[in-house]
C-alpha cells in the first residue's frame, strides 16, 4: 500500500509510535478488523479522524500527507495524546514512545529502518544453554548521551542520559563516598532492611523493632542502620524516653532505589540486546589533565 494513501499514513504513524492495532482501534473506539481496512486500503470514518490523529501524535493533515504549512507543537500534540490514554496507563504509553522514538534521537545515525516490535516478553531464557535468562535491553551508546532501558510489556523503563557539556564526571560523588555506600550495601542485613522498608509504610524504626519485624539479627540490624544513615539512606532521630534517649531511623527518598537496582542488574547481565546501537567514539569519561581541570 502506498505510503501517501490515509490508511499508508496511519500504518506509517502506528508502527513509528509503537502501538498495535488493536491498541490503536481501542483508543478511537472501534475493531482491530476496522483499523486492519483502514491500512489496506479504506479509509476512517471522517469523524474519527481527529482522534486518531491524537492517538498517533500527529495532526490531521499529517493523515493526508500534507506537509509545510505551520509547524504543530509537539508539546501540545503529546499532552493531548498522554490525556487520550486510558487512565491509569499514561506512564507506560509514554515508555513505549521514548522506546519507539529513541532510534530516531540522532539524524547522523540512521536506524529509522529498523523494523523493531514492542516485545512480549523482556527476558531472553535459557542463554549459552546455561538455563539463566537475561534483559533482551536497549542500548543507544552516541556521542551526544546514552539511552538505556528494556521495551515489553512486562518490564519497561527508559533512561535517557544526554552528556553534560562539562562531562558526566563532573556531577560524580567522590571515589570515597561510593566506596562507603557499597561497603554499606554490602554489610549483613542491609539489602534485607532495604526490601524491608521498602515494602512496608514509611515510619520510623528502632533497630530492635525493625530486627524482630524483618526476622534479622538484632546487632547485625543496629550496625546496618547506622551505617545506612551515615551514607543517607535513613534519616535518624534521636526520641527521649523515660530510660534515657534513643536512636529511630526511618527510609529517605525512595524513589531511587528501584532505579538503582535495575541498572545494578544491567551491570550484570550478560551482553545480550534487543536493540544495540554503539556509534559512540569518545571514552565515557574525559581524563583529568596535570592542573586537575577536565579536558576537552
Amino acid at each position: 500500500m502506498s505510503e501517501h494513501t490515509i490508511g499508508g499514513q496511519i500504518t506509517r504513524f502506528r508502527k513509528a509510535a509503537g502501538i498495535t492495532q488493536e491498541e490503536l482501534g481501542r483508543a478511537v473506539g472501534v475493531s482491530t478488523q476496522a483499523v486492519s481496512r483502514w491500512e489496506c486500503g479504506g479509509t476512517p470514518d471522517v469523524a474519527l479522524l481527529p482522534a486518531i490523529a491524537d492517538r498517533l501524535g500527529v495532526t490531521v493533515d499529517a493523515l493526508f500527507g500534507r506537509t509545510g504549512g505551520e509547524a504543530a507543537d509537539v508539546e501540545s500534540v503529546l499532552r493531548a495524546w498522554l490525556l487520550a490514554q486510558p487512565a491509569g496507563t499514561g506512564m507506560s504509553a509514554l515508555c513505549r514512545l521514548v522506546w519507539s522514538m529513541c532510534r530516531f534521537v540522532d539524524p547522523l545515525y540512521n536506524i529509522e529502518g529498523l523494523l523493531l516490535e514492542y516485545l512480549d516478553s523482556c527476558q531472553l531464557q535459557n542463554v549459552d544453554g546455561e538455563g539463566d535468562s537475561v534483559w533482551l535491553r536497549t542500548r543507544m551508546v552516541l556521542d551526544q548521551g546514552l539511552i538505556l532501558g528494556v521495551g515489553a510489556k512486562d518490564l519497561a523503563f527508559m533512561t535517557i542520559f544526554p552528556e553534560p557539556e562539562a562531562g558526566y564526571g563532573a556531577f560524580f560523588a567522590s571515589e570515597e563516598d561510593y566506596r562507603r555506600l557499597f561497603a554499606c550495601l554490602a554489610m549483613p542485613c542491609t539489602l534485607e532492611l532495604l526490601v524491608y522498608f521498602f515494602s512496608e509504610k514509611a515510619r520510623y524504626y528502632l533497630p530492635e523493632v525493625a530486627a524482630a519485624r524483618a526476622a534479622l539479627p538484632p546487632e547485625e540490624v543496629r550496625a546496618a542502620m547506622v551505617a545506612m544513615a551515615e551514607v543517607h539512606l535513613l534519616d535518624k532521630v534521636e526520641i527521649a524516653t523515660a530510660e534515657g534517649s534513643v536512636d529511630a531511623y526511618i527510609i529517605r527518598d525512595s524513589s531511587a532505589y528501584v532505579p538503582f537496582l535495575y541498572l545494578a542488574r544491567w551491570l550484570m547481565e550478560k551482553n545480550v540486546s534487543y536493540l544495540n546501537w554503539e556509534m559512540r567514539k569518545t571514552p565515557y569519561l574525559r581524563k583529568e589533565n596535570s592542573n586537575g581541570k577536565k579536558e576537552k
